[in-house]
């Protein structure tokens, strides 16, 4: 009872469950690896000037006096980009949509992804639903960092829809 009183006033936090991080463009300091340590998530619009301008994400975890970027699943870079598009149709060098959404759970950074994908002009499409988590990785191998974001699970969500942000707002 007293831990239900101590999370419904918000003085201990929901370990348990995962927590979503309201992230703004610039830079947004949180610990992302539960060491105490804060680390960033860098946000950045890249605008074309037109419907298909993108947000990007870096990752960075602080140790000691270095910053390391942390990349998604094996990927050769670090950042990674939405891809987005007017009346469902992405730029002609992308085939599908892709949004994210960031949540801290126990103490750990875990990224959602949701990409849909684009075969012809329709209104609604199948949504794939991916869930990475930091983790940390093998040093020392070649190609290794110290830290990635391992693929827990994806699923194909039941309900379609034309712009994955209908599905992350």
């Amino acid at each position: 009872m007293l831990r239900f009183i101590l999370i419904t006033l918000g003085l201990l936090p929901l370990w348990g469950y995962a927590q979503p991080l309201q992230l703004k463009y610039g830079v947004n300091q949180q610990d992302l690896n539960a060491d105490g340590v804060p680390d960033l998530i860098i946000r950045t619009r890249w605008d074309n000037q037109n419907a298909h301008s993108y947000d990007r994400y870096l990752v960075a975890l602080q140790r000691g006096n270095e910053w390391l970027e942390v990349p998604l699943e094996n990927a050769r870079e670090s950042a990674f980009a939405t891809a987005e598009g007017a009346d469902c149709i992405t730029a002609d060098d992308m085939a599908l949509h892709v949004g994210y959404r960031f949540y801290l759970h126990h103490g750990m950074l875990e990224i959602t992804r949701f990409t849909r994908e684009w075969v012809e002009p329709r209104d609604d499409y199948p949504v794939v639903k991916t869930i990475f988590r930091l983790e940390p990785g093998e040093v020392g191998l070649p190609g290794q960092t110290p830290f990635y974001f391992k693929k827990l699970k994806a699923e194909k969500l039941k309900q379609r829809f034309c712009d994955v942000r209908d599905v992350i707002e």
